[in-house]
């Protein structure tokens, strides 16, 4: 009897002792230094992309149907005389439905409305001012916003990530550096996504020249640039002190 004892006394001393080895490996984390990268780029822009939205309001269904098909064909028949390419233009999110009105604090149908999104993608940046006038005449049209973007977005964002990704190392390194340690192997690498806006409002970023040089130029259009903004989480592994 005391020989199962001193059996099961020694296998649970022995499996505590496997359990205390397997999760001293397991939770052993290494000494690291994390720091963030950022770095960014300012492009020239050469995209426009507007928001248009169409909306009509009248007392019948049939009526709502028929202007609101006729205000949105304008709204197409002029981007056609400009010359915008139709794999440019696209209408979407078209909502059809009673309009209701709060009266002497009573909910009233006030006919039916219906409306669509216009969206269109604009290369020749010197057509603003044109295209600006132009849908401005339009009835029942409302501009919802214009968004300068880069045709080479996707290179630019590469080379800006790894710029960010060089800031990172230098920083961790001038870090480790300071206190007599250097770093090693990357441990982690990870991208900070959508902390910067994909694109800029044009009505933010746009510059108007003077009477003179829009005369001479045909266009008020100053686009100036755009930021492309990167920005990484890195940790390094810290190596012993240095001697």
């Amino acid at each position: 009897m005391r020989q199962w004892k001193n059996r099961i006394a020694l296998f649970v001393f022995g499996s505590l002792i496997g359990s205390s080895v397997g999760m001293g490996a397991d939770d052993y984390d290494p000494p690291r230094v994390t720091v963030y990268g950022t770095a960014t780029k300012e492009v020239v822009p050469d995209i426009m992309n507007w928001q248009l939205s169409v909306q009509n309001k009248e007392a019948t269904v049939e009526k709502v149907a028929e202007a609101h098909t006729q205000s949105v064909q304008a709204v197409l028949d002029f981007l056609k005389r400009e010359q915008v390419p139709a794999d440019c233009v696209q209408t979407s999110e078209m909502r059809f439905g009673e309009n209701w009105i709060y009266q002497d604090r009573n909910k009233k149908r006030d006919g039916y409305v219906a409306s669509t999104n216009v969206s269109f993608k604009l290369h020749d940046l010197q057509k603003y001012q044109q295209l600006w006038g132009g849908i401005s005449r339009l009835p029942d049209v409302s501009l919802n916003g214009v968004q300068l973007d880069t045709s080479k977005r996707i290179e630019h964002r590469d080379e800006t990530r790894k710029k960010a990704l060089l800031a990172a190392r230098k920083k961790a390194s001038a870090l480790a550096e300071t206190l007599g340690s250097a770093i090693g192997k990357p441990l982690l690498i990870e991208e900070e996504l959508n902390s910067f806006p994909m694109g800029l409002a044009a009505n933010s970023n746009m510059l108007y020249r003077n009477q003179e040089d829009s005369e001479n130029s045909g266009s008020s259009l100053a686009p100036g640039t755009i930021p492309i903004r990167m920005r990484v989480r890195v940790s390094f592994l810290l190596e012993k002190d240095t001697p």
